[in-house]
């Protein structure tokens, strides 16, 4: 059985060094639903931190809280430039946490905020999107869950759900267009 984003979500989370409370840890996952980084939103001491995701870095006991494995090291997110990591990458977080005092303000807010694909997965017409459920590793995305009426209903992950946006062409006569999987308000194109 997987956790569900809900159980990621000011929790009490057990990292290197001792226990943090009311912390919210955000999986940030590619198009695939892999796990790439996972985002530390520590809102006591007002800290953002990310963790390389690695297999056996993250467990979830079957009692008592999720804990980050002894010696591994958070890349701590001062400015807009450290997050720039996360490009192309998603996470799931419905409550807008980096939209809260103190996070509102930080540097590195607007870059983070752009990759929340809450409100932005499409299930389909009809249903609204509730919750995602990551692996207990939280190596990946298992399931979405969505609402239609009062009805809950579970689905695997598929790539279908993130939006696409339209990369812009290149300007001159051979000027291609393509289709791209990326946030809408994303960078443009890269080179290949």
């Amino acid at each position: 059985m997987g956790i569900s984003a809900f159980r990621l979500h000011r929790r009490r989370l057990r990292v290197p060094g001792g226990g943090v409370e009311r912390s919210s840890l955000f999986p940030c996952f590619n198009a695939a639903g892999e796990v790439r980084w996972v985002l530390l939103v520590n809102i006591p001491r007002a800290k953002l931190q990310l963790f390389r995701w690695a297999p056996r870095r993250f467990r979830k006991p079957v009692f008592g809280g999720l804990r980050i494995a002894e010696g591994a090291a958070g890349k701590d997110i001062v400015r807009q430039s450290d997050a720039s990591i996360l490009e192309g990458l998603w996470h799931f977080d419905p409550w807008w946490v980096l939209k809260e005092a103190p996070f509102g303000k930080h540097p590195a807010a607007d870059a983070l905020r752009a990759t929340n694909c809450a409100g932005l997965l499409k299930p389909s017409k009809g249903r609204l999107m509730h919750q995602l459920i990551y692996a207990r590793d939280l190596g990946k995305v298992e399931r979405v869950v969505f609402k239609k009426g009062e009805q809950v209903h579970g689905m695997p992950w598929k790539p279908s759900l993130l939006p696409t946006a339209y990369s812009a062409p290149s300007r001159g006569r051979a000027a291609r267009r393509r289709w791209r999987l990326a946030p809408v308000w994303g960078p443009g194109p890269r080179s290949t």
